[in-house]
């Protein structure tokens, strides 16, 4: 059964959200680390740091051990994912049975070890390719209309159709990606932090453009 990827923006908003505090979290931490540094570079036991949960051995590892603690504990982060299996990302290059891309965060939070941005994803010949293009509004409304009034007429025994869905699907080869597309790549391993993987299946999103809006 095909994996449907469809865009969250509300999810995506609510990340980038959940980000912006958490860098905010750490500039002040970390301004509270320097500034204990700073003011205590000749004193073993750094008073301003033990602020973040220091001793007399802090260093500068200790005061980012220290924000990372308080910044895991604060509850701003959700729990992260032990295992992820797809990336999306931006196309940077396509050579031969390569695919290099920018891929979007995998890790939220900002102190903890990050995942490499770029990824290398090697096409096999059992990897899928497809081009998943949205439906206009209206286009999928009068389908979906269209199915409703059909299960409103069922017999008793009938079985329902399929209802709509609001995108059509079809195979890609390789040599049809590009530099600047934006994919959706799946893998049989974890792929969190992983640079170089082989892909099992890569799906191009495609977003039909509004018609403008006629000016008065």
């Amino acid at each position: 059964m095909e994996q449907e990827l469809t865009p969250r923006p509300k999810k995506t908003a609510a990340f980038l959200k959940i980000l912006i505090i958490a860098l905010g979290l750490f500039i002040i931490l970390l301004a509270a680390f320097y500034a204990g540094y700073s003011i205590n570079s000749n004193n073993a036991n750094y008073p301003v740091l033990s602020l973040l949960g220091g001793n007399q051995n802090n260093s500068y590892q200790a005061g980012f051990d220290a924000a990372r603690a308080k910044l895991e504990k604060s509850g701003l982060l959700r729990p992260e994912p032990e295992e992820i299996f797809t990336i999306s990302g931006k196309i940077s290059a396509v050579a031969q049975n390569k695919i290099t891309i920018k891929a979007d965060p995998t890790v939220a939070n900002p102190l903890a070890e990050q995942a490499p941005e770029e990824r290398t994803i090697t096409v096999s010949e059992n990897t899928k390719i497809l081009k998943q293009t949205n439906k206009a509004p209206d286009e999928f409304a009068a389908e979906f209309e269209k199915y409703r009034q059909s299960t409103g007429n069922l017999a008793p025994n009938e079985t329902p159709p399929a209802p709509p869905q609001a995108f059509t699907t079809e195979e890609l080869k390789l040599s049809d990606l590009k530099a600047g597309d934006i994919i959706s790549v799946t893998s049989d391993a974890n792929i969190k932090m992983t640079a170089q993987f082989e892909a099992k299946e890569i799906r191009l999103t495609i977003t039909p453009e509004r018609p403008a809006v006629p000016q008065p």
